[in-house]
């Protein structure tokens, strides 16, 4: 069953960024008596993303009442030392995407906890600078048949992207994606 996540926490591993993987920290995790990795996402520095925990799971990252709210998201690396790659904020921005999460949608560990997670050298903006995405009204509202959707636009270059599920379950329609070898496949079955 789909579970609907209010949105995303973002951290850093802490740890060497060239020979961390994720199955390390489903390791240490494990040492800890947890289930196994917090994460349900992991970004390596060159911008590979990995699977961790599953999305139907409560996270183990960031306390109660975060880890039933919000998908754990770390990068691989210590951002007390040395900023993520560029490759990891792009990496990081297009799964914020994919998951429909707006900005708004997304914490760093450090403000929803006493830490300094995801370290000093991680810059929020940079996620979505790397997108290209320019400041733009402070909110761009979307209507679809003079009804108002309660949605989160940004402005890329001169363009205006919305999250099409919003748009589909408007019209009635069913949207949903799905994976097939290499490629994301979003289906929208119109409503009847």
């Amino acid at each position: 069953m789909a579970r609907t996540w209010q949105g995303a926490i973002i951290h850093h591993s802490a740890s060497p960024a060239s020979t961390t993987t994720m199955a390390d920290i489903d390791r240490w995790h494990r040492e800890r008596g947890w289930r196994g990795i917090g994460y349900h996402w992991g970004i390596y520095p060159t911008g590979q993303v990995e699977r961790g925990r599953p999305d139907d799971q409560d996270g183990a990252h960031a306390g109660q009442p975060w880890n039933r709210t919000h998908l754990g998201i770390v990068l691989i690396g210590n951002f007390e030392h040395q900023p993520p790659t560029s490759e990891q904020y792009q990496a990081l921005r297009d799964l914020l995407d994919r998951l429909e999460f707006g900005r708004e949608k997304v914490k760093l560990h450090r403000g929803v906890s006493a830490t300094s997670c995801p370290g000093r050298l991680f810059e929020f903006e940079q996620v979505w600078r790397e997108a290209g995405v320019q400041p733009g009204p402070a909110r761009i509202r979307v209507f679809v048949a003079d009804q108002e959707l309660n949605t989160q636009a940004v402005r890329v270059e001169g363009k205006i992207y919305l999250p099409i599920r919003d748009v589909g379950e408007a019209l009635g329609a069913r949207v949903h994606w799905e994976r097939v070898g290499g490629e994301e496949i979003v289906r929208i079955e119109p409503g009847l």
